[in-house]
């Protein structure tokens, strides 16, 4: 096993890649010391290669994995036939190729014999912690007009930038603020709190530490302050997870009928009470929207630009990366891969997914993980709605849930132990 200071330096790699797509943050760094975000990109990728490959030890991957990796290798086959169809363009496929092979990596480096897994695990947490704390600032110092945090120009307009993360103007209006952190948008870091948040919790479920409620309070308030959907696919699994499957093996209710009558009514108040939120947020302000997110209207527009993009496999089952600059927003996962890959895209895509949430959903009966499992379900639904197939993130939770599945058959612990004094 890799000592303290090696597993920590693996660990903050490995979370510093994962988050370079959608999170600004690497690139912004690369861009402060002075390597510019190309050469930062290309040194993060290479260390992740020598991580990889510079000891030699076992690499013990599963079955469902060694399928996954063979899908990634279709993919990258295919992204590189692209490759010669947009080459000499700005639509080059090049950047994904690297972000797919990163994927593969993430899961060698994961699964090796030495690499500290439960110490990623928890460095994961504690980072999720401090990034939710920081926006939690963030927000207090907008809402309470205290102004204490000096904000300056940053490389991504009308975005302004502090140590608390980035500010934009499209998401505040008055004194009320949506918090995206470093990320390029408040869902994409909903989508990032929702693993720290559903790994946290279990580790509390399983150990019982008082000092987890707090890091769970913090996350999910910064979560929610997000407004993103991903805070009502979250509220949906956790209604789930403690309405349905909590202590029983089967996915049927248990208990007496009334003890089931009243957690179903007060499942359906809280999600109630939740879309009247979001209502009110739409149409109760004197502005067109008090958080700018017109919720209902966001859904239709959706569909109209999932709608237009896959009117683009009428010209070519290839897809056309150009018509992706007449979007001035994400027209879906499933409308970005017809436009950047077309059908063959689309298809390899589903087909990975597929494999992997049978995978994970064969898991949650009979998990002391199901929670994670279940939070992977959540994020899958808010992903669908903002995010793209090759995107680093997307693919280092994959190979993170994967090999939490990996631990779990081999009855490992994922969590580092809890020492006491007796």
């Amino acid at each position: 096993m890799d000592n303290k200071y090696i597993s920590y330096y693996k660990s903050i790699s490995l979370i510093m890649m994962a988050l370079w797509v959608p999170c600004w943050l690497y690139d912004d760094l690369m861009i402060w010391i002075g390597l510019g975000s190309n050469i930062g990109r290309f040194l993060g990728i290479f260390n992740i290669i020598a991580i990889t490959f510079l000891f030699n030890f076992q690499i013990r991957i599963s079955n469902t994995q060694k399928i996954l990796i063979l899908l990634y290798s279709i993919l990258i086959v295919y992204l590189v036939i692209l490759l010669y169809k947009y080459w000499g363009t700005e639509y080059s496929t090049l950047g994904e190729v690297s972000r797919v092979v990163l994927g593969i990596l993430f899961l060698l480096v994961l699964n090796n014999s030495k690499f500290n897994f439960k110490r990623l695990v928890k460095f994961f947490i504690n980072i999720g912690f401090v990034f939710a704390l920081l926006s939690l600032i963030a927000f207090l110092d907008r809402f309470l007009e205290i102004n204490l945090i000096p904000y300056s120009s940053s490389n991504h307009p009308p975005a302004v930038t502090s140590i608390t993360g980035y500010t934009s103007s499209v998401y505040i209006i008055g004194n009320i603020m949506r918090v995206q952190s470093f990320w390029s948008e408040p869902a994409r870091f909903a989508q990032f709190l929702i693993f720290p948040l559903m790994l946290v919790y279990t580790r509390y479920l399983l150990h019982k530490r008082k000092k987890d409620i707090l890091i769970v309070s913090v996350i999910i308030v910064s979560l929610f302050l997000t407004y993103s959907i991903a805070v009502i696919s979250s509220l949906l699994i956790i209604l789930m997870y403690y309405f349905i499957i909590r202590k029983s093996k089967s996915t049927s209710f248990g208990g007496t009928f009334f003890k089931r009558s009243i957690f179903l009514l007060i499942g359906l108040g809280l999600a109630i009470s939740i879309y009247n939120f979001y209502q009110f947020t739409d149409n109760a302000s004197s502005i067109d929207s008090f958080y700018g997110k017109k919720t209902s209207e966001a859904v239709i527009d959706r569909f109209d630009r999932f709608s237009y993009a896959n009117s683009v496999t009428s010209e070519t089952i290839f897809g056309d990366r150009s018509v992706a600059k007449l979007f001035n927003k994400n027209p879906s996962v499933y409308g970005n891969a017809l436009i950047y890959g077309g059908i063959p895209y689309i298809i390899i895509c589903l087909i990975f997914t597929i494999i992997f949430y049978f995978s994970i959903i064969k898991k949650i009966r009979n998990s002391k993980y199901k929670f994670i499992y279940l939070g992977s379900l959540a994020y899958y639904i808010a992903f669908s709605w903002y995010g793209m197939f090759t995107e680093n993130f997307y693919l280092f939770q994959i190979a993170l849930l994967t090999t939490i599945i990996n631990y779990e058959n081999q009855n490992k612990e994922i969590f580092l132990l809890i020492k006491r004094n007796h």
